[in-house]
């Protein structure tokens, strides 16, 4: 039977995994793997590979390399490994293989599989109990990272591998660094509010319905893990594709007003239409580019009276349908409509891992969804991520805000918003903190202009 053709991509980084024959040692004394390591750094050098990342454990090997040519990496672990075998063989009186076979190799598609891939195997040791802490092995990169000096340092990694160049280029790379909510999480949350067990749920087809229904209502359909989402639930995934497809929000959701809670087809009747017409502002406030990295703020309402009342109870009480009402009633002013279209793109303010497990959805992500939907304008999720979870900002004043948002946010992908002109979508203003620090970290990847669109000003 012919080998099956190891898929390769050009210039890109791979996750190479090579293991002793039979699962045994054959690195059995610390000059072992000294000798595997040494001729690794030689090869490195003839085959203009960049070594990111090593591990050499007793049995197996783990090495994170990038390549210009995907020959090389064959012919590199080829040399590594053929050499180390005749050492190995002769310095033990033996004879026969000493790898299982060929190695195995992973392409790395994302900056964020990079990180993760690097941590997985500066943990290997620890993992096998051979040592309590990364830096106490001695034969793994970690304290090239460590101190940043060495063949795998950050400083190396910097200069060498250009990540941009590397992840940022292809369409589907860039589908596949989009952050993916856990299934399993929002699933033991919705068990817990309904007060049910897996197994009733994995038994009953209308439980399982009501669930999709939910997540559907949340807005979290396009973004969650649907391969763990079927094997929980024990859907065919074609099923599931289907099903999440076929059902429209107007099945899924109330057909009420989301304000009245009236039966209303539209999510918003001629009545509470009326009532927002009479508090609404439609303001366009000019920002000083001197304090601020956004050139205009839009906004719709003052955040007060009942229009509080009812952003806090779309954020905080469950009532996510509400944003159909808002997005509806935006949409209707023409000197606003006209406005929204003159943007390229839509991005959200992102929430914390943390906040969308508490809350179950993005309230910015819903309403900047269902514009871009209208609008036929970009969304872009990809791009602008919140990685640290922090205090709320409503309980802080003007200058704890500030402090408090610094460095919160990363840019990814940054050669996508290059040029465009962006709306930057959130539910309230209050002092200005958190837009001005999204738009601190978009201007880094040289969009056009930056305005942003609120629901309400405080």
């Amino acid at each position: 039977m012919s080998r099956i053709v190891r898929k390769m991509l050009q210039g890109q980084v791979f996750h190479v995994m090579s293991q002793g024959i039979n699962r045994e040692y054959i690195f059995e004394q610390s000059k072992d793997k000294e000798k595997y390591f040494n001729l690794m750094k030689k090869y490195t050098k003839e085959f203009n590979i960049h070594l990111i990342a090593y591990c050499i454990m007793h049995n197996h090997v783990h090495l994170l390399i990038k390549t210009e040519k995907i020959d090389y990496v064959s012919n590199f672990m080829r040399m590594v490994n053929g050499k180390y075998a005749i050492f190995y063989n002769q310095k033990y009186n033996r004879v026969g293989f000493v790898f299982r076979g060929r190695f195995k190799s992973k392409v790395i598609l994302s900056e964020k599989s990079l990180y993760q891939c690097i941590k997985y195997i500066h943990m290997n040791p620890v993992k096998a109990n051979i040592v309590k802490k990364e830096e106490e092995y001695e034969f793994s990169s970690y304290k090239d990272f460590q101190k940043n000096i060495g063949i795998c340092s950050i400083k190396e990694l910097e200069e060498k591998v250009d990540l941009d160049q590397i992840f940022f280029n292809q369409d589907f790379e860039l589908e596949e660094d989009r952050r993916k909510i856990c299934a399993k999480e929002i699933l033991n949350v919705y068990l817990e509010k309904k007060k049910i067990t897996m197994e009733q749920m994995k038994g009953d087809l209308n439980i399982k319905k009501e669930f999709l229904k939910d997540i559907k209502r949340r807005g979290i359909d396009k973004d969650i893990n649907k391969v763990q989402l079927s094997q929980l639930l024990g859907i065919a995934r074609c099923s599931l594709y289907k099903y999440l497809k076929k059902e429209t929000f107007s099945a899924l959701a109330p057909n009420v007003c989301g304000i009245c809670e009236c039966i209303n087809k539209d999510g918003l009747c001629k009545k509470c239409t009326n009532k927002l017409n009479e508090v609404a502002e439609f303001g366009i406030e000019d920002m000083d580019l001197k304090d601020y990295y956004f050139e205009r703020l839009i906004y719709i309402f003052n955040y007060e009276g009942f229009i509080r009342k009812l952003i806090l109870d779309y954020k905080f009480n469950e009532k996510s349908y509400i944003y159909v009402s808002f997005v509806n009633f935006i949409l209707k002013n023409k000197k606003i409509f006209q406005i929204l279209k003159s943007y390229d793109t839509i991005i959200p303010v992102p929430i914390s891992k943390k906040r969308m497990k508490e809350r179950g959805y993005n309230q910015s992500l819903l309403i900047a969804r269902n514009l871009s939907e209208y609008l036929n304008i970009n969304l872009c999720t990809n791009c602008l991520y919140k990685t640290k979870n922090i205090i709320e900002q409503s309980k802080l004043n003007k200058e704890q805000r500030k402090q408090n948002i610094q460095n919160v946010y990363q840019l990814k992908n940054k050669q996508i918003i290059k040029g465009k002109k962006i709306l930057l979508i959130d539910d309230i203003y209050t002092t200005g903190s958190t837009v001005n620090e999204c738009s601190k970290m978009l201007k880094i990847g040289q969009p056009e202009k930056i305005d942003v669109l609120v629901l309400a000003k405080d």
